[in-house]
């Protein structure tokens, strides 16, 4: 029967895939280069990829039947971790439909290096900087044990350092030139203990309404809402 239905997690990778009599669609997550930032989950115009437990690991849900495969989560993952294929050829986001409809306009900002994500060969990877805006500590909630965010931070934008005379334990700190405002250290916080507040998206002026501005707004306006999106 037609379509089929699947759904695969391996080591490295989670594929949700619908394939039709003629056509094959894969959406594929690397497991590797995944931070859990949610994204994704706040990207997706269908409402269908979910956050799974726990929080600290690579746990998406997606799901190959609801799935659209329009390829919006693969435009806006700054890890560049998913990918879209069709009939076994990866789709880029040059090519993808609504790039090319104008229904998503073209992201602003440079490619950075991620000192805490690397490559079989030890090599950083990149990530896209195109969000804007500020974090906020909530010291009386933080378990410095934790360090969820410390080991989630892809560019090791967060590090505690030893506490001063004056101050108690360890002190949380943010390289603000080195962060990118993905939110893998509020959407991971197990105990909700930072807050991203993302300012501006950077990107162009060329789309079309009212998809991108929908979209926009469910990314500006996440804090650490969990609740509104777990599973």
């Amino acid at each position: 029967m037609f379509p089929r239905l699947s759904r695969e997690i391996t080591d490295s990778e989670q594929v949700a895939q619908k394939k039709f009599l003629v056509r094959d669609l894969k959406l594929v997550v690397d497991k590797n280069k995944c931070v859990n930032c949610g994204t994704c989950i706040l990207a997706c115009p269908n409402n269908v990829i979910k956050a799974g437990a726990p929080w600290h690991t690579t746990s998406i849900v997606l799901d190959p039947d609801a799935c659209s495969y329009c390829g919006v989560c693969v435009y806006m993952c700054p890890l560049h971790a998913l990918r879209l294929e069709i009939d076994g050829e990866e789709i880029t986001t040059d090519d993808m439909i609504l790039v090319e409809k104008k229904a998503l306009p073209e992201l602003k900002g440079p490619e950075v290096e991620c000192e805490n994500k690397r490559d079989e060969n030890g090599n950083p990877l990149k990530a896209k900087h195109y969000m804007e805006g500020h974090l906020v500590y909530h010291e009386d909630l933080c378990q410095t044990g934790c360090r969820t965010c410390v080991v989630n931070c892809p560019t090791k934008a967060i590090y505690f350092r030893r506490g001063k005379a004056w101050e108690r334990g360890e002190v949380l700190q943010l390289d603000r030139e080195k962060c990118i405002y993905c939110g893998a250290c509020a959407f991971t916080c197990p105990v909700s203990a930072i807050e991203i507040k993302r300012t501006e998206i950077k990107h162009g002026d060329t789309f079309n309404t009212p998809f991108w501005p929908n979209i926009k707004k469910r990314i500006l306006d996440f804090h650490t809402k969990k609740d509104q999106i777990k599973e």
